[in-house]
């Protein structure tokens, strides 16, 4: 009994540490820390995003994932990381953004949600899977950063 009572309790140490590891992970972070993420980190740092977004009280980041990129037009990503570029960069990112922290399960209760970018975003359930709209997929599971939720997607959201 006390052999089950001791493993119990680490179990529940190891989760609580995990959880406060997650929770107090930056965005930038997060993004930094994902190989599939580097061409959506590598906007962010040239948009000038990170500082605000990290320091926002509570964001829901949808992350294109590097192949999201990748099916833009040939030369797109290129050109919005030139300097010259940067109000149409932070306008796209910017789009992925909701200024609310929402994990799925807070997802699957709105039928739409407003980006920082202006457009609506509207959450579905498409044969059990949670999408945005009927095309944008979502990764199976959002990462709880410090100040909210980084969700993987498979589209850039374009206007």
């Amino acid at each position: 009994m006390k052999f089950a009572s001791s493993l119990a309790l680490i179990a529940a140490t190891l989760i609580a540490s995990t959880q406060v590891r997650a929770a107090d992970t930056t965005l930038a972070q997060a993004l930094a820390a994902d190989p599939d993420l580097s061409t959506l980190n590598a906007a962010v740092q040239a948009s000038g995003l990170a500082e605000s977004l990290g320091a926002a009280p509570g964001v829901t980041v949808f992350a294109p994932t590097n192949a999201a990129f990748a099916s833009l037009p040939a030369g797109t990503v290129e050109a919005l990381l030139k300097p010259e570029s940067k109000a149409d960069l932070e306008a796209l990112l910017k789009r992925h953004v909701v200024g609310t922290a929402y994990d799925l399960d807070g997802l699957k209760r709105k039928r739409s949600i407003s980006a920082l970018g202006g457009n609506e975003l509207r959450p579905t359930l498409v044969r059990g899977k949670l999408r945005l709209g009927e095309d944008v997929k979502l990764a199976a599971r959002a990462q709880r950063v410090a100040n909210g939720y980084v969700i993987v997607i498979d589209r850039v959201l374009t206007p």
